[in-house]
This record gives C-alpha cells, structure tokens and sequence, in this order.
C-alpha cells in the first residue's frame, strides 16, 4: 500500500510537470506562430510601397524586391521555412526551436526595414543619376561647345545601373556622361570619356572636370566625385550596346 501510495504520488507529480510542460509549449508555438505569421504580413505588404515626390505631387509603386536586388525575396524564403517548420506536425518543433524561431524573426523583421529603407534611397539614387546628368550636360554645353544629341539610357536598360548621356562636336568629337551608383547604390560617381577627333585638349579636360567638381561642391553634394578618364573605352560610345547589356564601368586612371 505504502508503495502503491508512492507510486501514485510520483505519477501526479508527473502528470503536473508533463502539464506544465505542455502548456509552456503551446503558449510558446502560439507566440512563435504570432510572430511568423505577423512577419509574412509584413512582407505582404512591403513588397510594393508607394513612393511620393513631394515637390512634383506625383506617386509612384516602388518594387522594394527589385530596388534591394533581391533582398525581399531572401527575407520572404527564410521566413517561410520557419513558418513552415512552426507548423510541422509529423516532427514538431522543441520549445527550444521555437524559442529560436520567434527570434529570427525579429532580425528577420529588422532586415525586412533595411531592405525597405535601402530600395527607397537606391530609387531616389537612380533618380537623382538622371538629373545629375542633366546638370553636367548643361554645365558642359557652353564651356565645351558640345550639345546634348539626345541620348541617353541605363546600363543594361536597368534603373539600378549606370546612366549614361552623350554630347557631341561638331568635328564629330564625343564627350560620354557616366553617371555610376557607388557600392551601396546611394550616391554617385562621375565619369567624363572623351573621344576626340583631334589632339585631345588636356586644358579643357581639366577645366570641365573643375566645373563639374565646383558646381557639385555648391549644391552640398559633397558626396559624389567627378573624374576624367584616360584611353576612354570606345565601347561606351555605342548607346545600343549600353541598353542591351550592363557596362562595365568606366574606371578613370587619375582623379
């Protein structure tokens, strides 16, 4: 009887932890579960955020997968295969697991905010490379006695990359704009290629090139740099080429 009674004892003190154990894991699985499904709503609906210029009142959808090179989609993968494990129910998750899932989603959640904030500023770069081209080529019209003949593009007919504009002489002399993302896509750098028909004029290579340098110094664009390059590659003078496939970019010898 003795043992029996102690038997009895042991196996309710049992019961008791395998119940407290129980309930601390479903109280775990459903706070983890909160958390992945929370996470894929937040992916949801930042994959196409509206983007507004406030000074030209216009709106536009930003693909924030494309404007981070594919970081939403790494983001959205990873969080579907920790959804994908919450919900297992062959082999379901430790409470140790999901203790570890329901982290990973908030760095998951944060990256998801770099991500977002990232593809806003590459957007806004991509934009500004576009009017900086126009500055330079305005900026070289009248000291150059070269105009704009109409061209522009990306490389590789992507917003992401390069934007390139062309001037011409003329005597058949070109002068190419590469305006080139920096490694982290949000800030510039200024490339001019000449390809001259004639001697080429170092005097005035050094002069557009301060031209540009001051002009960009005077709108607090102290970020970008303007350099010419040496032996410029001919390729860039073919703007078909350019917008078939991404350039490689234009490397100045000298600064």
């Amino acid at each position: 009887m003795a043992q029996g009674q102690e038997l009895f004892l042991s196996l309710g003190e049992l019961r008791a932890e395998v119940e407290l154990r129980d309930a601390e894991w479903r109280a775990a699985h459903l706070t983890t579960l909160r958390a992945v499904t929370t996470l894929a709503e937040h992916i949801n609906y930042n994959s196409m955020i509206t983007v507004t210029d406030e000074e030209l009142g216009v709106s536009a959808e930003l693909d924030v997968d494309y404007w981070s090179e594919g970081e939403l989609s790494s983001i959205r993968a990873e969080a579907d295969r920790l959804a994908a494990r919450v919900s297992a129910e062959a082999d379901p998750p430790t409470l140790a697991e999901l203790r570890g899932i329901s982290e990973r989603s908030v760095v998951l959640n944060d990256r998801l905010s770099d991500a977002v904030a990232a593809a806003r500023a590459r957007q806004w770069a991509s934009q500004i490379r576009v009017n900086m081209a126009e500055m330079v080529v305005d900026l070289l019209e009248p000291i150059t006695g070269y105009t704009w003949d109409g061209d522009a593009t990306f490389a590789g007919d992507d917003q992401r990359g390069a934007f390139y504009s062309k001037l011409k002489h003329p005597d058949q002399s070109e002068i190419v704009v590469e305006i080139a993302p920096d490694e982290d896509g949000k800030s510039c750098v200024i490339h001019v290629m000449s390809y001259e028909t004639g001697e080429p004029d170092e005097s005035q290579r050094v002069t557009r090139v301060k031209a540009i340098t001051d002009s960009l110094r005077e709108q607090g664009l102290t970020g970008t740099s303007a350099a010419e390059a040496d032996n410029a590659d001919p390729a860039f003078k073919d703007f078909t080429r350019i917008r078939q496939r991404p350039a490689v970019r234009a490397v100045p010898e000298r600064a």
